[in-house]
């Protein structure tokens, strides 16, 4: 043995180890979790490292341990467009009435309600928002027509994004558990752009223009800066007025104290049946919402696509998740084959 030991911080690859040890050794029960997260603050204390978040597994701990509210931190930037599309959304379902945006007042309600979910969940992680004090531009409400669902669209965009971002950091830190969580949000986020673009459709009558327009969804922005760069550049601001005319708004808190939300299912990540008291029996699919029938003929075509296209980016969210775990899987199994396999020979 010797006394030259190296002295330095813990690392989110140190925490991910002691989570593989912890994976290999003992059953996954409440006492493992909580065993865990004693021996992840002795960890972090030794090395220097504060843990964030009492939710928060190791790997994640240590990664948000890299000052959370700031605009170099993914989980910072994913805080605050949660907090940010919560208080937007609020304030579009107050102001729809009379507008044409009231006739989807159901689908805004359904979808600030799933905002804050996400924003607890990321607030469970540690997940700091830069300022709960959001400067909002006039023109990004679009006087409840199809400006409203426009910003809806490039704010979505921006946040599928980020949550590409986060998916990459988890998966890079051995944390299985906050990618699936990264990845049923992009999931949910998909739904949302794809029903803005369904609702410009419907208001613009051109039914020709498909809602569901990719067959991946779009990586432009791969750090935790450019994706708020993006953010801002619609003229949102965190905390500072903006130059865009607008005004300040607070976080309004949860949808469904204030009226803005209605009930939703997998309400928290890793959610199992989605079919609950809020959506009817189990054998039956949810009402998909759409525009009511105004004269013209019906609309069931139209929800149907809804429904398909939300379904679609459901499983799609899902797809990414068991990608990671089975990437995960496929790397653990590599480690353990034996040397003749892995030098070919055989």
């Amino acid at each position: 043995m010797t006394d030259n030991m190296e002295s330095r911080p813990a690392t989110a690859k140190d925490f991910a180890v002691l989570e593989d040890v912890f994976d290999d050794a003992v059953p996954h029960t409440p006492s493992r979790r909580r065993l865990l997260g004693q021996a992840a603050m002795v960890l972090g204390a030794v090395g220097g490292t504060t843990l964030l978040g009492a939710g928060a597994s190791p790997a994640t701990a240590a990664t948000l341990a890299t000052s959370t509210a700031s605009p170099d931190s993914i989980w910072g930037v994913l805080a605050s467009v949660e907090a940010f599309g919560v208080t937007f959304l609020t304030e579009a379902v107050k102001r729809s009435p009379g507008t044409p945006s009231a006739q989807f007042a159901p689908v805004l309600k359904a979808a600030v309600t799933a905002e804050y979910n996400h924003y607890v969940a990321l607030q469970k992680i540690g997940a700091k928002p830069l300022s709960l004090k959001i400067w909002i531009p006039d023109m990004a409400f679009g006087a409840g027509g199809i400006g409203l669902f426009q910003s809806i669209e490039k704010e979505e965009d921006i946040e599928i994004s980020a949550y590409l971002v986060g998916v990459t950091s988890y998966v890079q830190s051995g944390d299985a558990a906050g990618a699936r969580l990264c990845a049923e949000a992009l999931g949910v986020e998909a739904v949302h752009r794809a029903l803005a673009r369904s609702a410009q459709g419907m208001l613009a009558h051109m039914p020709q223009v498909p809602p569901n327009n990719r067959g991946f969804e779009s990586y432009p922005y791969r750090t935790a800066s450019s994706a708020l760069a993006a953010h801002e550049s619609l003229g949102i601001r965190y905390g500072t007025q903006g130059a865009t005319p607008g005004a300040f708004y607070e976080f309004p808190g949860n949808p469904l104290d204030n009226g803005a939300g209605i009930a939703i299912t997998s309400t928290t990540p890793d959610s199992g049946d989605p079919y609950s008291a809020a959506t009817g029996p189990k054998t039956a699919m949810p009402i998909p919402v759409g525009a009511p029938a105004t004269g013209g003929g019906s609309t069931a075509g139209v929800q149907n696509n809804n429904l398909l296209i939300g379904g679609g980016a459901v499983l799609a969210g899902a797809a990414v998740a068991a990608g990671i775990a089975a990437n995960r899987s496929r790397q653990a199994a590599k480690v353990s084959e034996p040397q003749s396999i892995a030098n070919g020979a055989g």
